[in-house]
């Protein structure tokens, strides 16, 4: 059998995900009319999507109406402190095929913060978005905040919970000796130049660490049924309320303040972070 057979054969047993598949599911998971959402997603996990990223908007936006609120990471290379973030002409998130489609949507608001930017539609897309560029992207005040605050939930679309932006936030409330503090291996700052405004030099205040080890929170959540699951296509797909969740990283972590770091030796971050317990 040649190669490319091979290849058809396995694209032809993906499963194949409509529009109405996605509706379903989400109703099944419990996605309703005004829900604020967060949403996490690794589109290829479902299989074969039709129409792919924007199908998957789409239905995301059906569901939770005109009072609901779609809210993606925008996340970008922050390493770089002579790169420029011109809210102009953005750079492609390194967060996926979401929110790189969801800021070309109408209506669509992207927060200037240099590092963590988030992309948002909806009732609350202003409230989250506006007035970030000197706050911490993640932390307490921080649009995943101000969304678990309006009783918002983190959607986890074929990803695990090391993608889940909201446990940084948990880490926060925390109150973790190492938060906020200046990391040695990132920058102070870098240049922003918000929309019709002139660029200017922003400093970096509460970026979040390492989430390699955010999988370990799992059992934890499960046992205290926080999360509802099911499967689409061929992705797991679970939600949660997101100020549950940020309450449940705060009950982790009394036992050990480690407990979220990563087993990796090498890893820079948890390094650093464990001087500061």
């Amino acid at each position: 059998m040649r190669p490319e057979q091979d290849f058809n054969e396995m694209e032809q047993r993906r499963s194949h995900v409509t529009y109405d598949d996605l509706l379903q599911g989400l109703w099944k998971l419990g996605i309703s009319p005004g829900d604020h959402l967060v949403v996490h997603l690794a589109l290829s996990s479902f299989g074969y999507v039709e129409g792919g990223v924007n199908t998957l908007i789409d239905v995301l936006l059906k569901v939770i109406g005109e009072e609901g609120t779609l809210l993606a990471p925008y996340f970008v290379n922050y390493k770089d402190s002579d790169e420029l973030f011109d809210l102009s002409i953005l750079p492609p998130p390194v967060t996926g095929a979401l929110p790189a489609t969801l800021i070309t949507r109408s209506g669509a608001r992207i927060s200037a913060q240099p590092s963590h930017a988030v992309v948002a539609i909806g009732a609350l897309s202003e409230v989250l978005t506006q007035n970030q560029m000197y706050k911490t992207p993640v932390g307490i005040g921080s649009p995943f905040d101000k969304l678990a605050k309006a009783n918002g939930k983190v959607l986890l679309l074929g990803v695990n919970q090391k993608a889940n932006t909201m446990i940084h936030t948990g880490e926060a409330y925390a109150n973790l000796p190492f938060w906020g503090k200046p990391r040695p291996d990132l920058p102070e700052g870098r240049w922003v130049k918000p929309l019709g405004e002139e660029k200017r030099w922003v400093k970096l205040v509460g970026i979040p660490g390492c989430s390699s080890g955010f999988e370990k929170i799992t059992p934890f959540i499960e046992e205290r049924n926080l999360i509802h699951s099911i499967r689409i296509g061929s992705a797991n797909c679970r939600v949660m309320n997101a100020q549950s969740l940020i309450q449940a990283v705060v009950d982790f972590l009394k036992e050990d303040q480690r407990r979220l770091f990563c087993d990796r030796p090498s890893c820079t971050f948890c390094n650093w972070a464990s001087e500061f317990l």
